[in-house]
């Protein structure tokens, strides 16, 4: 593992997070973010090491040190086999913040990696454009896929062991079906392929709404809604969640103004609707 120690000052180090440290993250987590629990933190956590070592990224991100209490976090969530990087919880309590981009230094090394922020505040939007990120996306689509026209030809399954998937699509189906999301199985001339749903309460709908957490695109997504959607609306599903500033064409939906801010800097930022392997696939909505 590399190492990503800071000096700030001769007490207070900014480090990789290890195993040992997750009880005082979760606590700090809990500190700055009070509408989650440490359990709740703690769980996302879990996964984090529960998911296989990348080689030269640290497992959960950093923190400040301060002769062993965790004043602030800044995890960083890596994906397989791409350099990209999710930013996420930045969690700095006040007696530390005058430290805080020393933390962000720390966590954002890699000159090739492409650093993702999906839930910026809206107070923080000058602080990152700072920073170099820009906007990939600010606004949402909501919408009902299952009234889209039929495919034929096109299969979808649920996700199983024997998928006929291989090598980057197979493990990001697996790893997200782990974590408790629909993964949905789209086979279209001959080829198959995942496309991942998650949960989504919505204001005035608890239930039957679903957000994208990954499509390989979002002209793949609107082109085969109609069998995803009649797929979805099996599980009581009838409502999709979209990125974007538009309703795709084919999909009938409402557009919305905000509410789904996705920046990002580095050389390759992925497309629209390809939340894979970010905080919201880790610790859930």
């Amino acid at each position: 593992m590399p190492d990503t120690s800071v000096p700030v000052l001769s007490a207070i180090r900014c480090r990789a997070i290890e195993d040992a440290d997750l009880g005082g993250v979760a606590a700090c987590l809990a500190r700055n973010f009070p509408e989650r629990t440490e359990a709740w933190w703690l769980a996302g956590l879990h996964r984090l090491r529960d998911r296989p070592a990348i080689d030269g990224v640290p497992r959960y991100g950093v923190c400040l040190d301060d002769n062993g209490r965790i004043g602030g976090v800044l995890l960083t969530i890596h994906a397989p086999h791409v350099k990209r990087c999710n930013l996420s919880s930045w969690a700095i309590d006040p007696d530390y913040r005058q430290y805080a981009m020393q933390v962000d230094r720390a966590a954002t090394r890699g000159k090739d990696v492409t650093y993702l922020n999906i839930s910026p505040a809206e107070h923080t939007r000058k602080l990152i454009s700072a920073l170099g990120y820009v906007s990939l996306n600010e606004d949402t689509v909501l919408c009902a896929p299952w009234l889209s026209l039929p495919r034929p030809g096109v299969g979808v399954t649920e996700w199983t062991a024997d998928a006929p998937m291989e090598g980057y699509e197979a493990q990001l189906a697996r790893d997200h079906a782990a974590w408790g999301w629909i993964v949905l199985v789209v086979t279209e001339n001959g080829r198959s392929r995942p496309f991942v749903f998650q949960p989504k309460p919505l204001p005035g709908i608890s239930r039957g709404a679903v957000q994208a957490l990954y499509a390989p695109s979002t002209d793949d997504l609107a082109r085969l809604a109609g069998p995803i959607g009649r797929a979805l609306l099996k599980r009581g599903i009838w409502l999709l969640k979209l990125d974007g500033a538009a309703v795709p064409k084919g999909i009938t939906g409402r557009a919305f103004k905000g509410r789904s801010a996705r920046w990002a800097k580095g050389p390759n930022p992925p497309h629209l609707n390809d939340l894979s392997y970010t905080e919201l696939a880790i610790f859930g909505a």
